[in-house]
């Protein structure tokens, strides 16, 4: 059987270009480097790597062996990072994605509790669009994703619901539609719309209103620039005539202060519902079941969840 050390070997010599820089980065002399990757060949009965006079580069069966070496010890790493952290508190790091419109509201507040009451716990935490996070979770990248449209999954993934801050729509102080209380949805098509990537019910309202089809490329891409940073965003809002939209925390301290201000226009109310979602197949750790516990205290409770199948 060929050992895990091995093809941990064989990545250093490709990634580092040679023998000297990879025996540094594994804490190995040359001479047992490259008997380990000897050892390694002899197992699999050819040649894996073309050691040329100034590099060293990889066979043709080479290239199918570190291919799948890169999957394998990634695989055993994601392994071994979920026993951790089903051992308890006191260990493992939970993987999140997190949906930038969810990212200031309520995983702010649930981390910032969290590190109080269980401080050895470790979080790493990827604000991103919704369509990158689910491809991620699908993939095993990451345990959780937080702020997911409830739409976005099949079977193969358990979700919660709650609520969510409704959505305010924004442009600097002084815009013309901010002198215009009342205008009609279209007039926004004026505009510059800048924002995070919008849910598909976002979509298909605002086809609706502005007279698109919901699957037209004028109602998918009206956007001038998407971004999951809203600082970038309200930046660009403060010294354009652009429009942007999002829930009432990421703007209240501008609003406050008079730099940017709410439209006021004709638009349907939504009722904006959001998930954490995570695989049916995966036991939930307990650093998991603890950001949910208190994502769901923040946002008064989950509204719903799918029915175990």
């Amino acid at each position: 059987m060929v050992e895990f050390n091995r093809l941990k070997h064989l990545l250093a010599v490709v990634d580092h270009g040679g023998f000297r820089r990879a025996a540094e980065a594994v804490h190995l002399s040359q001479p047992a480097l490259s008997k380990s990757i000897k050892n390694l060949e002899e197992a699999f009965g050819t040649q894996l790597l073309d050691r040329r006079p100034r590099a060293v580069v990889p066979t043709p069966f080479g290239e199918i062996v570190i291919e799948r070496a890169r999957k394998i010890l990634a695989d055993l790493d994601q392994m071994k990072r979920e026993v951790d952290l089903l051992k308890g508190f006191e260990s493992g790091m939970l993987m999140v994605g997190c949906d930038p419109y969810v990212a200031t509201g309520v995983m702010a507040p649930a981390l910032s509790n969290l590190v109080t009451a269980h401080p050895k716990l470790r979080y790493e935490v990827e604000v991103q669009g919704w369509s990158v996070l689910r491809e991620r979770l699908l993939n095993r990248q990451i345990d959780l994703h937080v702020g997911a449209p409830p739409e976005i999954y099949g079977e193969e993934v358990q979700t919660i619901e709650f609520n969510v801050s409704p959505v305010v729509y924004f442009c600097r102080a002084g815009h013309p539609l901010a002198l215009k209380p009342g205008f009609p949805a279209k007039e926004l098509l004026l505009y510059p719309r800048i924002g995070i990537e919008a849910p598909p019910v976002w979509t298909r309202m605002y086809a609706e209103l502005y007279g698109f089809e919901p699957d037209s490329d004028e109602a998918l891409h009206f956007r001038f620039a998407k971004s999951n940073d809203w600082d970038t965003l309200k930046r660009i809002v403060r010294m354009t005539d652009s429009v942007s939209a999002g829930p009432r925390e990421v703007v209240e301290d501008e609003l406050q202060a008079g730099v940017l201000q709410e439209l006021d226009f004709d638009v349907p109310e939504l009722e904006l519902v959001a998930t954490v979602a995570y695989l049916r197949d995966r036991v939930l750790p307990p650093a998991a079941e603890a950001l949910i516990n208190e994502i769901g205290r923040i946002t008064s409770g989950p509204k719903s969840s799918k029915a175990e199948g």
